[in-house]
């Protein structure tokens, strides 16, 4: 039998006298606008895109953004997603642990804490209504913000363990940037200017980006998506949600390309590809290069470079996974602890 979230927390809300709205699209795109919500995983296009991208996991996932409401105004966003196997259900957000509400944080302390606590005490329901053996969350802790959802998570006795996100402060200028950066680095970005030729797209035609997602086809060896979660990305760039920076040879061939998600203060790292015959070539330096740069351009804040994946970590990354993040490293500014609670449910 499939399961309704939607009618569920509508049910749930309504008992637990919660004021929401449920998959308003409208009133989330004002409440991000006013409040100035950078965190992505809460726009509606790509709440979409994690559905459609676990859809291929999952024999079920159904999603729902939950717009928090005091005093009948918009004061905070929760997005959360279930999924279905053959093991039962699991409760998410994206396609990851579920993400802690987004509350605007000029509301007061009483207020706030009350609207983390409502969305707690959903999700333990939730998981209850569904079976879940656990509940996990994870964010980026953050001083001043995330201490309410943390605790809440460690009264239960949560289990608590912590990684490393890596992150770029795109405020520094270029020649305060290029001394952050390892020395290395900037020696292979000079080379691989005098080897390839780079473009940045903030439009691409269809067939720009069939040779993108063709090229990363021919490198990993199979499809990692399907054909309709490939497309919202592309509708993504032609929106100015996010952009690709491709890189070519001497013979205009593509050698490697990156796409970049964007919110309105925050750029992500979401997929990219290069030959892997030009692996000990610095084509990948130069991309992220020339995408910091278009950030810059752009306004943009901060750039969430992703995992930084050490081998010591709780999580056990592969080795690949390793010298991914140890890349990546080399281009952040900081790292925020990325902070993973999980509790039983009995």
């Amino acid at each position: 039998m499939t399961f309704d979230l939607i009618k569920w927390v509508e049910q749930y809300a309504l008992n637990a006298k919660m004021d929401v709205r449920i998959n308003d699209e409208a009133a989330l795109r004002e409440f991000i606008d006013c409040s100035g919500c950078s965190i992505i995983d809460h726009y509606s296009w790509m709440i979409a895109y994690h559905q459609e991208y676990l859809a291929s996991q999952y024999s079920q996932v159904s999603s729902a953004s939950i717009l928090l409401q005091s005093n009948g105004k918009v004061a905070g966003v929760f997005t959360i997603n279930v999924r279905k196997s053959a093991q039962g259900y699991e409760i998410g957000s994206s396609s990851s642990e579920i993400l802690p509400p987004y509350v605007e944080q000029t509301l007061s302390r009483k207020v706030k804490h009350k609207l983390y606590k409502q969305c707690f005490n959903l999700i333990i329901s939730l998981g209850e209504e569904l079976k879940t053996p656990k509940l996990a969350s994870s964010f980026d802790y953050i001083n001043g913000v995330c201490e309410p959802w943390y605790n809440l998570f460690a009264s239960q006795g949560a289990q608590i363990k912590v990684s490393q996100n890596l992150f770029c402060d795109l405020s520094f200028s270029e020649s305060e940037y290029a001394n952050m950066i390892r020395e290395r680095y900037k020696n292979h970005i000079k080379r691989a200017e005098k080897l390839w030729h780079v473009v940045v797209k903030t439009e691409v035609s269809w067939q720009e980006f069939l040779a993108f997602q063709q090229l990363h086809l021919d490198v990993v060896g199979f499809k990692t998506r399907s054909d309709l979660s490939w497309e919202m990305l592309f509708n993504a760039v032609n929106r100015q949600e996010a952009f690709i920076v491709f890189a070519m040879d001497q013979s205009n061939e593509l050698i490697g390309a990156a796409l970049f998600t964007v919110s309105n203060k925050v750029a992500t790292y979401s997929v990219g590809v290069y030959d892997r015959t030009l692996f000990a070539s610095p084509v990948s330096h130069l991309v992220h290069y020339y995408a910091i740069n278009k950030m810059k351009e752009m306004g943009l804040n901060t750039y969430f470079l992703g995992a930084k994946n050490a081998l010591y970590e709780w999580h056990e990354p592969s080795v690949k996974e390793s010298k991914i993040g140890e890349f990546k490293d080399g281009f952040a500014t900081y790292s925020l602890l990325k902070t993973y609670c999980s509790i039983d449910l009995k």
